[in-house]
């Protein structure tokens, strides 16, 4: 990443890797924060927690782009998809590996985001557990597997993309 923006003669955003996986840890941290904070607006007074599935997909997205924009990736998660529909370009074996890296990042955030929130919603649920609401206890468990599945749909989403990247960079090679 370092050498790419050199050649464009920009100086990456986080020079080292240290300092870049802390930034990341930071921002999703950030992101977290905010999105508890609009649940919690949304509605503090409901017993239940179904309100909190309506931003899960949401966060699933806002990662996935924050992450391939703070990378740099964004431009190459975009023609990831060209060059797959495009038959004939001319597309080097760099350019697939980078697009191959940014649809692969973007398949690994939407998983361990999903999975993220997932622990946190039954760290919220189990704060807020009572004995009379047994008959709920179902329902409410079950809206942090729906937030897994909507990692996995993204996943499923991606993998076509990543699988026609994959066969173009071994045919490349």
């Amino acid at each position: 990443m370092k050498e790419a923006a050199m050649k464009n003669g920009k100086e990456p955003f986080v020079s080292n890797k240290t300092g870049r996986m802390i930034a990341l840890i930071v921002g999703e941290f950030i992101l977290a924060l905010i999105w508890l904070m609009f649940l919690r607006w949304n509605n503090p007074h409901v017993e239940a927690v179904y309100y909190q599935d309506s931003l899960a997909f949401g966060l699933i997205v806002a990662m996935m782009l924050f992450m391939l924009i703070f990378t740099g990736t964004i431009k190459n998660f975009g023609l990831a998809f060209v060059y797959c529909v495009a038959k004939n370009a001319e597309v080097t074996l760099s350019q697939i590996k980078t697009s191959l890296f940014a649809v692969k990042l973007s398949m690994v955030t939407a998983l361990l985001t999903s999975i993220s929130m997932s622990i946190m919603m039954v760290i919220d649920i189990l704060s807020h557990l009572y004995i009379e609401q047994a008959e709920m206890w179902g329902f409410m468990f079950s809206v942090p597997c729906i937030n897994v599945l909507y990692g996995v749909l993204a996943v499923m989403l991606l993998l076509p993309i990543y699988a026609r990247l994959r066969v173009m960079a071994l045919k490349k090679e």
